[in-house]
C-alpha cells in the first residue's frame, strides 16, 4: 500500500508546563476547530464486518509539539505571517465552559491573549517554515 501524501499540514504546538489531563484536552479543542471549518481534512465514515458504522476522522496525522509560552506567542505571529489558519486556547479556558469561553477569547485583544495551545492549518511547506527548530511532543 503506498503512503499517501497531503498538501496541507494540521500542527498542535502546547506549552510545555500542562498536566496531562491538560494536553490531551486542549489537543481534543484544537483538533475540534480544524475539523469543524475544514471538511477536506476529514476521511470518510468507517464501516466493520458487523456493518457496524463509526464517525470519520481525520485523513491525516496531526502532529503535536511543545514549546514554551514565549515561544508560542512567536510562533503565532509567523503564522499569522504565512496566513496560516490558526486556532487558539489560552489559559483563561481552564476557569469557563460552553458560550463563556467565547467571552473570555473576547476579553483580550490579540497581543494580550495568554496561548496555552495553538493549532495551524495550512499548505504543509508554510507550516513547516513556522514549525521550524520546534521539537515534537513526546
Amino acid at each position: 500500500m503506498e503512503k499517501p501524501t497531503f498538501e496541507n499540514k494540521i500542527a498542535i504546538v502546547l506549552s510545555e508546563n500542562l498536566a496531562p489531563w491538560q494536553e490531551l484536552n486542549i489537543t481534543a479543542f484544537l483538533s475540534s476547530a480544524i475539523a469543524s471549518h475544514f471538511p477536506e481534512t476529514m476521511g470518510k465514515d468507517f464501516v466493520d464486518a458487523s456493518r457496524v458504522s463509526y464517525p470519520a476522522m481525520f485523513r491525516q496525522p496531526v502532529m503535536v509539539f511543545k514549546s514554551t509560552a514565549a515561544e508560542l506567542k512567536n510562533l503565532y505571529g509567523k503564522a499569522k505571517g504565512r496566513s496560516l489558519n490558526i486556532g487558539i486556547y489560552t489559559k483563561k479556558l481552564f476557569e469557563t465552559q460552553g458560550d463563556q469561553n467565547i467571552q473570555a477569547i473576547a476579553e483580550f485583544k490579540e497581543e494580550g491573549q495568554d496561548y496555552v495551545g495553538l493549532v495551524f492549518y495550512g499548505k504543509k511547506s508554510r507550516v513547516d517554515k513556522v514549525l521550524e527548530g520546534q521539537k515534537l511532543h513526546i
